[in-house]
């Protein structure tokens, strides 16, 4: 049975803590990723991300149709890391700023962080939302149409974050690596 809607089946008919795992290493680094995406702390990602497969464990009979499985279970994490974050009381950084950040770039040089740090850190200034939807439209390759149902948003709202986020971190590595934010990085 590779089909995650086998594994539904079975979980719905007998509870199958066998299928249950499967269905688990199936989706776990898609909702961690979306987790770690939001939150920004693995171990928080880590907890939340099992919180993510204990509500979807006790809500699955409920899930009338299961080709939407994936969608559900990615509302889910989103949802749940969104809590997190409230809980935490974050205070967002807005577009027009700048926030440090443990082994800045100024500090240690552009050079000895890789490109992937470098965007990573840039990822953290965005609000959690758009952190969001840039890990589903890019890392997740989802479509925007599948992006608006599943954060309840409009498609455009979805494209009009999209962009302002792609702004938003080419702004923020342009002045980590002192180039001009309209030089290509």
């Amino acid at each position: 049975m590779t089909d995650f809607r086998d594994h539904i089946s079975a979980i719905k008919k007998n509870g199958s803590s066998t299928h249950f795992q499967s269905l688990i290493q199936l989706f776990e680094h898609k909702v961690f990723t979306m987790c770690f995406r939001i939150i920004g702390n693995r171990e928080e990602a880590e907890e939340a991300s099992q919180d993510v497969f204990l509500k979807c464990y006790r809500g699955l009979h409920n899930l009338k149709d299961e080709s939407k499985f994936p969608q559900w279970l990615m509302k889910i994490a989103y949802l749940r890391a969104i809590d997190y974050v409230r809980k935490k009381k974050v205070i967002q950084v807005g577009f027009d700023e700048v926030k440090e950040m443990p082994g800045d770039v100024n500090s240690t040089g552009a050079g000895d962080l890789e490109a992937s740090e470098l965007l990573e850190k840039s990822l953290q200034i965005l609000p959690p939302q758009s952190r969001a939807i840039i890990n589903l439209y890019y890392q997740e390759d989802m479509p925007v149409k599948e992006i608006a149902a599943l954060l309840d948003l409009s498609e455009s709202n979805v494209k009009i974050q999209l962009h302002r986020s792609r702004i938003e971190m080419r702004r923020v590595l342009a002045l980590k690596q002192n180039v001009k934010p309209n030089e290509k990085l």
